[in-house]
């Protein structure tokens, strides 16, 4: 099978730059050859590009925009669209340009042999931040001073992947501290190496003036993952049952390199039918 993937940012440290490495590395797992930036016997576009350049049948996102009205033209010509999870869908079915279109869902995989680490806990919690008000780094510091944890923080785009990786084996667990996400690889990554997670829910995403809708700053997350709520008050339930949940577990049922893959060449064969 030949696929053709356009995109331009390829650099691991962004979401976007991840997608594209996560998924070609998938693709190739599932034996099909990949190219860069050029039109195959299959076509998707993941991020925006010279749109002139695509078959009409190309397989759409999901990270070309942030909302429809950005791009209205690629919903008159293009019928095949990918949107990274539920709360993405609502949002950009709450908008006509995306009027008796079909958005499927897709999230890409996580390297699950890469995010495995041999745990040797010398702290009790990572936390992590991005796109938060600094005030919720305070409120966390107050919460655990006074249980006698210790803590390390990393905020989004201020790390590598083999610091990330160190910081990881040597946590019990992670706070996640982060806005709205479409998908959130970092936090799937934290889990893939069996790191509990106890996730600071922003429930709404408002990042357009005159924009709201409801979100999750975890999309992909289950009870054996840890725990997601909206403030801290059951941060003493998650530290007391942290040694009982199995969150990589879930990434490798329902999210590895491979699994996703096999998902998204489905998206590429039907959007051909």
């Amino acid at each position: 099978m030949e696929i053709g993937l356009f995109y331009n940012n390829g650099n691991n440290r962004s979401g976007p730059g991840k997608l594209a490495g996560n998924l070609t590395k998938g693709l190739s797992l599932a034996g099909a050859n990949v190219s860069h930036n050029r039109v195959c016997e299959y076509t998707g576009c993941l991020q925006p590009t010279n749109f002139d350049a695509l078959p009409d049948n190309a397989l759409i996102g999901p990270n070309i925009m942030v909302l429809p009205n950005e791009y209205p033209m690629l919903w008159k010509r293009f019928k095949n669209h990918v949107v990274p999870c539920d709360w993405v869908k609502n949002k950009y079915k709450s908008f006509p340009e995306t009027d008796g279109l079909d958005l499927n869902i897709w999230s890409v995989g996580i390297d699950t042999d890469l995010f495995s680490v041999d745990k040797n806990p010398e702290i009790d919690y990572l936390i992590y931040y991005k796109n938060r008000d600094i005030e919720i780094m305070r409120d966390i510091k107050r919460k655990l001073d006074p249980m006698g944890l210790t803590y390390t923080a990393i905020a989004y785009g201020n790390y590598n992947e083999e610091q990330f990786l160190k910081l990881l084996a040597k946590c019990k667990g992670c706070i996640v501290a982060s806005g709205t996400e479409s998908q959130g690889i970092a936090y799937m990554e934290m889990l893939s190496t069996n790191t509990p997670c106890y996730v600071l829910d922003k429930t709404v995403w408002d990042d357009r003036p005159g924009c709201s809708f409801q979100a999750t700053s975890a999309p992909y997350f289950t009870d054996e993952c840890g725990i997601k709520y909206t403030d801290l008050s059951r941060f003493e339930e998650f530290n007391k049952e942290i040694n009982n949940y199995s969150p990589r577990d879930y990434i490798l049922r329902e999210h590895t390199l491979l699994k996703s893959a096999e998902k998204y060449i489905k998206l590429l064969e039907n959007s051909h039918d």
